[in-house]
Formats: C-alpha cells, structure tokens, sequence
C-alpha cells in the first residue's frame, strides 16, 4: 500500500488552510503523522512542484510512503 502526499509548509500545528481553499503541511507533521500510522517514508523530495495556482508553479513537498505486511 502506497499513499502520495503532495504539500506545502505548515503553520504553527503543522498544518494551515491557504486563502486558495488548499491545505499545505509542513515536513515534520507529515513524516511524524507517516510514523504514527506505522509506515516507513520510501522517497521525499522537497523541490516539486504538484499544481499550479493562477498560473504559476506553487513549489511543494513530495512523499511517499508504504505500509510493510
């Protein structure tokens, strides 16, 4: 099992609701939130760019994760 995380950085919780009507997180919270679920990070890459927004590239994270059987 696989799950891909697209993300931006956080707010103070780690998490926040962009004025776009998107949530962005920061690193720490998905790879502590992948590790509280038991899985192990396969690959992370910080210099992606997962949408865009009005046009341009809004620069992200990229996770993803497996769950061992």
């Amino acid at each position: 099992w696989e799950r891909q995380l697209i993300l931006d950085a956080g707010g103070e919780n780690g998490w926040r609701l962009q004025g776009s009507g998107t949530f962005s997180h920061s690193k720490n919270h998905v790879l502590a939130a992948g590790r509280e679920a038991g899985l192990q990070l396969k690959f992370y890459s910080d210099s992606h760019s997962p949408r865009l927004e009005r046009g341009l590239p809004v620069k992200g994270h990229f996770a993803i994760f497996s769950k061992d059987k």
